[in-house]
């Protein structure tokens, strides 16, 4: 029964507490204003001052980094490239791997009026898929691709 009492009381005077720094910053925003708003800005000062100090600022002053999205394809592909880098070419597991880059770019000429709506009109897209499945379909391609081996 005694620690319930202490217990009570405890929470009690915590309570008072909030309640008197409540009633001390009600007071001084109400009545110095200013005084508060400086306050304020003080702190915030010393909290932006704290941080950057102990994180400073890394400026990056290479252009091509501003050039390239910030997606998940490009980063795959950006992580690749530095492990081919990373990798020799005399690297063990690199020697008898043939690598063939093909990058496969589709553009709209306006001037043929075959496509209105550029490429993703659908007389496009069947073009373009008839393509790809021509291409991917030759036994050209299925050789070339039989030589590469996929790390992934």
């Amino acid at each position: 029964m005694a620690d319930e009492e202490n217990e009570w009381e405890e929470d009690r005077v915590t309570r008072d507490r909030f309640k008197k720094a409540k009633d001390i910053v009600v007071t001084l925003s109400s009545r110095a204003p200013c005084l508060w708003v400086t306050v304020l800005m003080v702190v915030s000062g010393i909290i932006v001052l704290i941080g950057s100090l102990t994180a400073p600022l890394d400026l990056e002053t290479d252009f091509s980094s501003f050039m390239e999205a910030d997606v998940d394809p490009v980063s795959i592909r950006l992580a690749l490239n530095a492990a081919k880098e990373h990798y020799s070419s005399d690297a063990r597991r690199l020697q008898s791997v043939a690598q063939y880059d093909l990058e496969i770019v589709y553009t709209v000429d306006p001037s043929l009026n075959r496509c209105p709506l550029g490429l993703i009109s659908l007389q496009c897209l069947s073009e373009i898929a008839a393509f790809e499945n021509a291409l991917t379909s030759d036994p050209q391609w299925s050789a070339m691709c039989d030589e590469t081996t996929d790390y992934m």
